[in-house]
């Protein structure tokens, strides 16, 4: 017998199938428009900071809803960037090296708490009682290895060894490079195989020419793209000839594609790599005894919104983030600039695009100034930043203000440099960064008297130990050059 419907129940039908209809043209209009509002931001962001190259991708509920690719790999030769084009990450690859140790305190091979001294053999005896949590959360207090970056890994060792702890552990944020030296050794010890090679075979696909270890920006790797720094003095985008030993891989050597990065970012979200309960271990917010930024173990964090999101950037031109209780995952990868930015707010920015409950006014209250100081007479700019600060009062524009000023040192205009850094001073007199920023410009206009002030401000107002005494050195060194002449 066949099946009878009533006239009400067929129009409910239809009714029901022209909305469904209307929400699905609805959908894919609204992506389109999410694209191309993202495709104009990014191409106005290369334009601001003269970036050569860029490949972005968006990841919603594990499924890409953006990826496209911008401007140049190399420029001499107008290679224009691709799916295949490999992009060094610098200091984002520490969230795949975190991972991978998370992974082995996810195996039962060492805990958080355990000191490193305990860990590996042949550390001095200052270092040995700092607990690996340190290293991940940059509050260990050991000097920096970086310094010796041009040595071989025995000589820098050597050198690192002999220098003096800075600060107690635990105290305050310190950016170290040491910390993920030793985790190298740490990781090694624990699997039996060569750091890369652990990474590559856990988080990546075997013998893939896409993903591989490198922090020679000289080597010659098919595919990769040129990388690009500004020379102030010469006022040229050049190639970046940065050189650095293979022992520093774990910090900056992961070179990939925007697919493998994509790839990798889906099965860390299905909990390939780690458990949930090792990511919620991960992305507690580490707690400083005096004072430090909001971050976790290896991951920085970002709340937006009461949205807390997490991730990592690399040299101003590489970031990774992830919003996981939004399903939200965003990278951004450049081969270059021509003046310095920070990638935060290109991350918020992106993420207010795709998830309107995202959309951050203080994020478009910072790139408004931002474009302001880019597209305006510097007159003109500071006008305009008065009224945006006025429209939106809970706002710090103090980093922005230092960036901007920085921005303008960089292209070798130390005189604007100083009156933006006057404003940023002006309006934030007790954050340090300002008078450090116009010191510098003081510096490099050659009023070395100012420029010694400035520095020894800077020294009395930053919190960080470390920070004071570096600071302190470069007023008295300073100092020392002006006796001399």
């Amino acid at each position: 017998m066949y099946k009878t419907y009533s006239s009400s129940l067929f129009a409910l039908i239809s009714i029901v199938g022209f909305t469904m209809l209307t929400q699905n043209l609805t959908y894919g209009q609204t992506a389109q428009n999410n694209q191309a509002k993202i495709d104009e931001y990014v191409k106005g962001i290369m334009k601001r900071y003269g970036i050569p190259g860029a490949a972005v991708a968006v990841i919603r509920h594990n499924q890409v809803i953006h990826e496209n690719y911008y401007g140049y790999a190399n420029l001499e030769h107008q290679v224009a960037i691709q799916p295949k084009t490999i992009f060094p990450l610098l200091s984002t690859t520490k969230i795949p090296v975190t991972t991978a140790v998370f992974k082995l305190i996810e195996k039962g091979k060492f805990s958080l708490n355990d000191q490193i001294g305990t860990l590996i053999d042949g550390l001095p005896s200052s270092w040995q009682p700092v607990e690996l949590k340190y290293l991940l959360a940059h509050a260990s207090g050991l000097p920096d290895i970086v310094k010796y970056d041009k040595e071989d890994e025995k000589t820098a060792q050597a050198k690192t060894y002999k220098d003096k702890i800075v600060f107690p552990k635990g105290a305050s944020f310190h950016y170290n490079q040491t910390n993920f030296w030793i985790l190298t050794k740490i990781i090694e010890k624990y699997t039996q195989e060569k750091f890369e090679a652990h990474v590559l075979r856990t988080q990546f696909k075997k013998d893939n020419p896409s993903v591989l270890f490198s922090t020679n920006m000289l080597d010659i790797i098919a595919n990769r793209a040129t990388r690009y720094t500004f020379f102030n003095d010469r006022k040229t985008l050049e190639v970046d000839t940065q050189v650095n030993g293979a022992f520093l891989n774990s910090c900056n050597g992961l070179n990939l594609s925007l697919p493998e990065f994509i790839q990798w970012s889906k099965r860390f979200a299905k909990g390939d790599f780690i458990s949930q309960t090792s990511k919620n271990k991960m992305w507690k917010k580490f707690k400083y005894s005096q004072q430090g930024p909001k971050f976790a173990y290896g991951w920085e964090i970002h709340p937006i919104n009461d949205h807390l999101s997490y991730g990592f950037s690399g040299g101003h031109t590489t970031a990774y983030r992830t919003f996981p209780n939004d399903g939200l995952s965003i990278i951004w990868l450049t081969n270059g600039l021509k003046k310095q930015y920070s990638t935060d707010p290109i991350i918020n920015y992106i993420a207010g695009i795709v998830n309107k409950e995202l959309y951050d006014p203080t994020t478009i209250a910072l790139e408004s100034v931002n474009k302001l100081f880019f597209e305006k007479s510097l007159k003109e700019a500071i006008s305009g930043y008065y009224k945006i600060k006025k429209a939106n009062p809970q706002v710090n524009f103090n980093k922005t203000l230092f960036g901007i000023a920085s921005g303008f040192l960089n292209d070798n205009q130390p005189q604007n440099s100083i009156k933006v850094y006057d404003l940023n001073i002006a309006e934030y007199p007790k954050g340090w960064i300002g008078y450090y920023g116009r010191a510098n410009a003081h510096r490099k206009n050659k009023d070395f008297g100012q420029a010694v002030q400035d520095y020894k401000k800077a020294a009395t107002l930053n919190p960080n130990e470390a920070d004071q005494k570096q600071l302190r050195k470069m007023a008295a060194d300073l100092e020392e050059k002006i006796k001399k002449h």
